[in-house]
This record gives structure tokens, sequence and C-alpha cells, in this order.
């Protein structure tokens, strides 16, 4: 079984640079979201499934275009590929998934309109449900999602308002300590 280890932090100044000239176009794509909204109280109701499915991409918040210089730039400075990058609108939520499918580090540069939004993880070593719950404006979360026989991670998003999420796998030798 492998420990959570779910490290928050400030965003990283050179990646703010590249993407603040697009974050008001990605935020405008709230607008036009058709995902199902939920409140907070259900959003807190939410158990994990007994099983890891496939979280479907329709249903869920809007997902930024395919070959974005900005993202790909990321990618470059952290040392890895792009995994996703999602704008949420408020009320907005990802399901409780587990990425086993495709383990390894991730950081994800997340940017919130108003604070509010969660980040919610179970730790497998000690069963605990852990809310992240974010400020407002850009930071970073790394993670390791492990190999399906060394445990998995559980976790699901809720979003109080605007929220993007940029995320990366990287490159082993690149995590943060």
């Amino acid at each position: 079984m492998v420990e959570a280890h779910v490290k928050e932090g400030p965003a990283d100044q050179d990646v703010i640079d590249i993407v603040t000239p697009k974050l008001e176009l990605w935020k405008e794509y709230a607008t036009q979201s058709t995902a199902p909204k939920i409140n907070r109280r259900i959003f807190e109701r939410m158990s994990i499934p007994g099983l890891e499915r496939n979280v479907p991409k329709s249903g869920l918040p809007t997902f930024i275009e395919d070959g974005n210089t900005e993202i790909d730039l990321i990618g470059q400075i952290v040392g890895g590929e792009p995994r996703n990058a999602i704008v949420f609108a408020p009320g907005n939520v990802m399901l409780w998934h587990t990425n086993s499918y495709a383990p390894g580090h991730r950081v994800y540069f997340i940017y919130n309109e108003m604070k509010g939004s969660v980040f919610r993880y179970k730790d497998e070593a000690t069963g605990e449900i852990i809310d992240c719950v974010e400020p407002e404006g850009w930071i970073r979360r790394d993670f390791l999602i492990p190999e399906p026989e060394d445990g998995l991670l559980w976790h699901c998003v809720y979003a109080e308002g605007v929220r993007v999420t940029l995320g990366f796998r990287l490159f082993d030798e690149h995590m943060r300590n």
C-alpha cells in the first residue's frame, strides 16, 4: 500500500506567466458548460464506488482544446506530459476515480476564481477522507497515482466557482520531494 503523498503549494510563477493571457478565454468556457451542477451538500455525501469506472467525458466540465501551445510549453518546463486541461463551472464535479490506468507522478496547476473548491482524496494508509479546500488564485498540487497492485488514490473534485486545472504526468526525475 502506498501512502497518499499529496502536496500543495504556490504555483510556479513561470507557469502563471504563460497561462495568464489565456485565462479569461478559458474562464469563458465555464459559461458554455453543459455539465450538471450540484450543490455542496450533495458533494459532501458522495461515497467512493466499489470499483473503478471510466469517468465519461460527457457530462464533465469543459475540456480545453488539444494542441494548446501554452499547455505543451508548461509540460516541457515541469518535465512531463499533459494529462488534462479542464474548466469547471461553479457547481461542477469530477466524480470519485483513481486514474489507475495511468500511474505516475502528477502535478496540477489549479486556478480558482474564488476560494472554496475542494480536492478530496482517500488516504489509503489511514482510510481517512481528506479535503484540500482551495484558495482563490493559483496553486500547485503534486501527488502520486500508484501502480494498481500498490494501492489506489481515490479522489474527486468540487468547484465552488470557476476552476481551471492543468494536469501533467511527470517523468519521475521531476517529482518534487
